[in-house]
């Protein structure tokens, strides 16, 4: 896995799309996501693009490697940073 680049450019429309999914996503409105509101996004995210779900064991790990605040919760930019780069591959 690459590390995280924090002065990297940001996709435009990669970022809007996740905007979009984070904010259906966060069910109970709290600006920040789950570990269960982030795989339900990775699930619908994968199978609507038709492109294999991470393993639990995988999820995990990406979870853990990304979770800058170490608090299991994750806000936009995080969260950002975590599934973009899974999405720009399959796009």
């Amino acid at each position: 896995m690459k590390a995280k680049d924090p002065d990297a450019p940001k996709n435009f429309k990669l970022e809007v799309l996740l905007r979009k999914l984070f904010d259906h996503y966060d069910a109970d409105g709290s600006g920040e996501m789950d570990r269960e509101e982030i795989a339900d996004l990775l699930k619908d995210t994968c199978k609507e693009l038709d492109i294999p779900m991470l393993s639990e064991e995988d999820l995990n790990e990406l979870i853990n490697y990304c979770d800058d605040s170490g608090d299991g919760l994750f806000n936009f930019e995080e969260l950002f940073d975590m599934v973009a780069p899974i999405l720009e591959e399959e796009m």
